[in-house]
């Protein structure tokens, strides 16, 4: 039980450092992910003793842990089933919301929003796609990272926003790598 939480726990981190580096992020804070996943990976205890002998001031405590950081892995252990992959969209849906966003904002039938970054001319060019598949609801535009602009992949990238009812959300990204549509960050059971 030990190695699985802890497990699941820096696994989570380094997605969520993946995601940020993905985003552009301060690379500080990227770098406080990996560093915080890897002190949870390597814990002889499991996080629950952890939390029990001292709450969130025994996990900033831990070598790279600081105030945000404990907080969010307190909030990651308080709601365990969170973590698993079982928590996230099947990759075939996102595949699906994926192929629909791309064929909708191709033909226009996408409301358009000014997005706040790397626009200066405010103009309203990047398409949302706000829709539902099961429990799931998803929030799709194109990546608008300075990643994206430098390697003009603007139309190409897809941003996956998604959330179930309860609560449980995340992100990730699709892209094409060798001509096969790709997803990066979390993914659920195929």
């Amino acid at each position: 039980m030990t190695a699985t939480l802890n497990r699941a726990v820096a696994d989570h981190l380094r997605r969520m450092a993946a995601r940020l580096a993905d985003e552009d992020a301060n690379p500080f804070r990227v770098q406080a992910y990996r560093h915080a996943a890897d002190t949870i990976g390597s814990l002889p205890d499991d996080l629950r003793a952890v939390i029990a002998a001292g709450g969130e001031a025994a996990l900033r405590a831990l070598p790279g842990i600081g105030p945000s950081l404990a907080a969010r892995i307190l909030d990651l252990v308080r709601h365990e089933p969170e973590l698993g992959p079982h928590d996230e969209p099947p990759l075939a849906v996102l595949l699906e919301v994926d192929e629909d966003y791309r064929r909708r904002a191709a033909t226009g039938a996408l409301p358009r929003v000014a997005p706040r970054r790397h626009n200066p001319s405010g103009a309203a060019w990047l398409p949302v796609l706000h829709t539902q598949r099961g429990p799931w609801h998803f929030t799709a535009l194109f990546s608008n990272t300075t990643h994206a602009h430098d390697l003009h992949r603007t139309a190409d990238w897809v941003v996956l926003h998604y959330q179930r009812a309860g609560g449980v959300s995340g992100q990730c990204t699709v892209v094409t790598v060798e001509g096969r549509r790709v997803v990066r960050g979390d993914v659920g059971p195929s």
